[in-house]
């Protein structure tokens, strides 16, 4: 599963590459610091493989589930951001399932490069709360543990307000209100739980691997 889920991001990094336009700009770029300040909102479908023997067994982990994250970026380089999502998986001919609420709340460190690649790492505190439905009882809780992340950010000519030559703007001109870029997303990440193996129950690790598309506001 993990070659499968690997060589299809791959081919998808790639594709987007290439199929990406020079011509879209970074609103930040060329602006020094903290004069950078910019608010962003994604989508993104993630997939997780979780470490937990007892879901491994049980549940399907090859699904790919829907993430709404907000950030802001405050500077240059670094932008603090918020992320959850809700994952469900049945089990058992449908007997048990499994749900998850991951949030996250963390900080990115950005590497722009040029006008219209961003890679980018981030860390941030996660917290899942979980249930598990069986027959005739329920488990549920909430976890406390940390979220790695790293990736790279494609920006497209949707939605881009920056194409237009600058020479037609006069010392007035106010762009209209809305978006200012689109960007196409891949991460791929970790979440960390029962560190150095501390701590009891369930084990809510998971290697994730996400896609999605970003608006720059």
């Amino acid at each position: 599963m993990y070659i499968k889920m690997s060589n299809f991001f791959v081919s998808l990094f790639c594709f987007l590459l290439f199929t990406s336009t020079a011509q879209a700009e970074d609103p930040g770029f060329g602006k020094a610091g903290f004069s950078t300040q910019e608010s962003r909102i994604a989508f993104r479908g993630i997939g997780e493989a979780w470490q937990e023997p007892s879901f491994g067994s049980v549940y399907r982990s090859d699904r790919f589930y829907g993430f709404l994250g907000m950030s802001h970026r405050f500077h240059y380089h670094y932008a603090a951001y918020l992320e959850g999502g809700f994952v469900r998986a049945d089990g058992n001919s449908d007997q048990t399932a499994i749900q998850l609420i991951p949030v996250t709340l963390g900080a990115s460190v950005l590497f722009p490069n040029g006008k219209n690649v961003e890679p980018f790492v981030g860390l941030g505190f996660s917290v899942v709360n979980f249930l598990e439905q069986i027959p005739n009882n329920s488990i549920s809780g909430t976890k406390l543990g940390m979220d790695f992340r790293t990736g790279i950010r494609i920006a497209t000519r949707f939605l881009n307000r920056m194409n237009h030559p600058k020479s037609v703007y006069n010392e007035n001109y106010t762009p209209p209100p809305g978006p200012k870029q689109l960007d196409i997303e891949v991460m791929f990440g970790q979440r960390f739980h029962q560190l150095f193996g501390v701590g009891e129950g369930f084990n809510l690790s998971a290697f994730r691997i996400g896609v999605g598309m970003q608006l720059r506001l």
